[in-house]
């Protein structure tokens, strides 16, 4: 079978100058999130100046490596201001250094998640794979293109369970796997499922002639109800695996917290050590306390009486002073911690300072923030 085009739809993509807030932005992303309130995140940037923005992607690739042959062609899809140079594409390049090769598709104006992949169709073959940038999942997304080209389908959604139906968008099917009919958030006595649309989709691309050109436009409340009511088979095989929607900064976190688990295996590099796993490159003191699971990346440092664990990830190059605790925090390149102070429930963009004795606790720093001796935040 040949591989059809990955479309990666960007929900965040870092720019120098975020755009302000506007009821476009944010009716796009309350109406079109995908099993949750995605805007705690906001478009092309987080709440704190920018932190971890692009974070869908930061994930993906990697796993498409994993995942998928050589040989295929993702395309990224992501929001640009007026200036396109300010969009840090150098984050993957051309996709070189990860097998892959990557092109970029720009909006001018928020589109909406149908919108995104209409303005990516003209380097789309017949068939198409969309994957929304902020979903992990274990998915074995090879049989879920072949099952769609087997059953001769027009469009394929891949669902998951969720514990409170009544919160969501639903999505029903019948006993084949074909779906009848979406529910929105629907009252108790109307539940009839619990999957909702798990923001992974095949498309055979000759459908999207059903989307608008230029123009904002939803997937989940235009386009798929549009094919359905053109009588179109549209399948819905629901995924019982790894699935999560990284709209939050807890979510985000929780990501962090289940690959050093092992309940999203990936591969760290690293060797294990007092129940986490330490980089080669990375240099921890004697008298250093280390408590799993955690990660310390390549130039990491962490001195002796520093404590590093549970659930604490360094990317690169961080350094955590003499005395200094983290924890349940993920803390991004260049970043460094100052003697005494505690860093939990946190997440740090990079080259981050945060001076001695201060407290940080369930907060979010942007890229060069500083937070002085002795603060506390919030």
């Amino acid at each position: 079978m040949r591989w059809p085009v990955i479309l990666l739809t960007l929900a965040a993509c870092k720019v120098k100058d975020p755009p302000p807030i506007t009821e476009e932005w944010k009716d796009t992303f309350e109406r079109d999130s995908i099993g949750g309130d995605y805007y705690k995140s906001g478009p092309g940037y987080d709440t704190a100046s920018g932190a971890l923005s692009a974070k869908g992607a930061h994930n993906h690739p990697l796993w498409l490596r994993k995942k998928l042959p050589h040989d295929v062609r993702v395309e990224l899809d992501c929001w640009s201001n007026e200036e396109r140079g300010d969009i840090k594409v150098e984050i993957f390049g051309d996709g070189h250094s990860l097998g892959l090769e990557i092109r970029y598709a720009f909006e001018e104006t928020p589109l909406g998640t149908g919108g995104a992949v209409k303005n990516a169709e003209p380097d789309l073959d017949e068939r198409t794979v969309v994957l929304n940038g902020d979903v992990l999942t274990d998915v074995d997304l090879a049989g879920i293109v072949s099952a769609h080209v087997s059953a001769g389908a027009s469009a394929t959604i891949l669902l998951a369970p969720v514990p409170n139906p009544s919160a969501y968008g639903l999505v029903e099917t019948d006993a084949g796997g074909r779906v009848l009919r979406f529910l929105e958030k629907p009252d108790p006595s109307q539940i009839t499922t619990d999957t909702i649309n798990a923001g992974v989709y095949v498309l055979e691309t000759r459908i999207l002639e059903l989307m608008p050109p230029g123009v904002k436009h939803s997937i989940e409340r235009e386009f798929f109800p549009a094919l359905l009511a053109r009588g179109d088979l549209v399948l819905g095989p629901v995924h019982r695996g790894y699935w999560i929607d990284i709209g939050t900064h807890e979510k985000y976190r929780q990501v962090h917290r289940d690959i050093l688990r092992g309940r999203f295996p990936v591969r760290l590099d690293g060797v294990p050590r007092d129940g986490g796993v330490v980089h080669p490159q990375a240099r921890i003191e004697p008298g250093a306390r280390l408590v799993g699971p955690f990660y310390a990346g390549p130039g990491c440092a962490v001195a002796a009486g520093a404590e590093l664990g549970p659930d604490a990830v360094l990317v690169a190059d961080v350094a955590l002073e003499a005395g200094a605790r983290v924890a349940d925090s993920v803390l991004w390149a260049g970043t460094r911690v100052g003697s005494e102070s505690r860093v939990e429930g946190a997440l740090l963009g990079g080259n981050v300072r945060i001076g001695k004795s201060a407290r940080l606790t369930g907060a979010v720093l942007g890229e060069g923030s500083v937070l002085s001796d002795f603060s506390c935040a919030p």
